[in-house]
């Protein structure tokens, strides 16, 4: 058998693994464009407030080795009845950021110092985020770029399903 043909046929696994997947993370993209588009849209409407915390529960994802761990730590950071805002502190993920650290221990001291009040984006329908001092205004200036990578990972998705049916059709006919 020959080399090339073994690659090309690891590579076309590989590639429809990535393909496969990304269609089954495509609900995910559609709420995540629906929740940035509607923050965007209606950034005037939250108010910057300070709101008693109800809880905090703090979940832990990711695995733990022997050689090393990757875990992502979640904050959910209760209020308002059933409302939430959610934090993860990657320091321990294979990419760590710094700037994600820095603002939860940030949170986590201001809720200590304000008797487990909290400065937030508020809205009466969805979620909040967290707020600072000096915002004047909810911070949206990486949401465009969120909702451009969501519709581009929903573009490849919906256009790897329309290959596969007119591959599947075309299969069919051949055979007929």
């Amino acid at each position: 058998m020959n080399i090339n043909f073994k690659m090309k046929k690891i590579i076309s696994f590989l590639i429809l693994i990535f393909l496969t997947l990304n269609f089954l993370a495509s609900p995910f993209y559609i709420l995540n464009i629906k929740e940035k588009v509607y923050w965007v849209k209606n950034k005037s409407k939250f108010n910057k407030i300070i709101t008693k915390i109800d809880s905090v529960k703090i979940s832990m994802e990711g695995r733990k080795s022997t050689t090393a761990e990757s875990d992502i730590l979640n904050f959910y950071f209760y209020y308002d009845k059933g409302k939430y805002i959610n934090m993860q502190d990657d320091s321990k993920s294979l990419f760590p950021s710094k700037k994600k650290k820095r603002k939860i221990t940030d949170v986590i001291n201001y809720l200590e110092n304000h008797n487990d009040s909290l400065l937030i984006w508020y809205h009466p329908k969805i979620n909040g985020q967290i707020a600072y001092k000096e915002e004047r205004e909810m911070n949206t200036k990486g949401f465009l770029a969120q909702i451009l990578l969501n519709l581009l990972s929903l573009l490849v998705a919906i256009s790897s399903l329309i290959w596969l049916i007119i591959k599947i059709r075309n299969r069919k006919n051949e055979k007929v």
